[in-house]
């Protein structure tokens, strides 16, 4: 009979392998971070905006791929062994012109095998940006200057009399443009109409108003409401400013000097 005089024979057992991680992408847009892909942040036209990528690989970068709307892709490949992070940092403005939304995705895959990748989509709204509205008051008292006409790049030439001068009608108040400015008469239903500041200089463009050198449609004899829209652009430094202006009402006043007020509403 034969005794075994050792230990059976054991296995040691084989561990399971290390789960393969995804590399991860962290987001800053402005001031704010994302960490969640899918995420939405919106932006008006002509908003100027940084935009950070910071890419974390588990093991070694294999390639970077980044698309900004339409654009064509822009891939970018590590040309270096040992990168594990990577940073993209890009400033955007132009891309917000085309008032739409705009996505952003990017993608990075590792040099684990198998590679692992992960990906990450932003969409950016981009928005018009709405006329910002206030009162107006232009005054004149007897034959002084009159106030509150300069900002919209006109002046109070002066009242006609009793007949009428150079064709306008008798007893009206003469608007015209400051020097290198131009001045509009609208429909009335512009004014409603157009609510964003890229809706206003587009009713210029579209050539919507009739350009008018003087405006008489107001008494300086008797206080009136009126309805009236006027547009100006006013020439700038750089460029033009434009107003939309919606005039409601004129009141006279006679004593020792005849006060005319004319107010209303502008868009800007």
């Amino acid at each position: 009979m034969f005794v075994s005089c050792g230990e059976d024979d054991t296995t040691d057992p084989i561990n399971p392998p290390l789960p393969l991680l995804a590399p991860t992408i962290n987001f800053k847009f402005g001031d704010k971070v994302f960490n969640t892909t899918g995420a939405k942040e919106s932006v008006n036209v002509g908003d100027e905006v940084v935009i950070e990528f910071n890419y974390t690989a588990v093991g070694e970068i294999k390639e970077i791929e980044l698309t900004i709307g339409t654009a064509p892709k822009e891939t970018i490949t590590t040309s270096f062994t040992s990168a594990i992070s990577h940073k993209i940092t890009k400033t955007l403005k132009a891309e917000f012109n085309a008032q739409k939304d705009i996505v952003i995705t990017t993608k990075i895959t590792d040099k684990q095998s198998p590679a692992k990748e992960a990906t990450f989509t932003f969409t950016i709204s981009v928005e018009e940006n709405e006329l910002e509205e206030d009162d107006f008051e232009w005054e004149r008292v007897g034959g002084a200057a009159a106030t509150g006409l300069a900002k919209f790049g006109l002046e109070w030439w002066q009242n006609t009399a009793g007949s009428p001068s150079g064709g306008h009608p008798a007893w009206s108040v003469l608007i015209r443009p400051l020097a290198g400015n131009e001045m509009y008469k609208f429909d009335s239903k512009v004014y409603d109409e157009v609510t964003t500041k890229e809706g206003l200089v587009k009713l210029f463009a579209d050539n919507a108003g009739k350009k008018i050198d003087v405006f008489s449609d107001i008494s300086s004899s008797v206080s009136k409401t009126y309805d009236i829209v006027l547009g100006t652009k006013v020439r700038g430094s750089i460029d033009y400013e434009y107003y939309l202006l919606r005039i409601t009402h004129s009141t006279v006043s006679t004593g020792a000097s005849t006060t005319i007020v004319v107010t209303g509403k502008y868009g800007n």
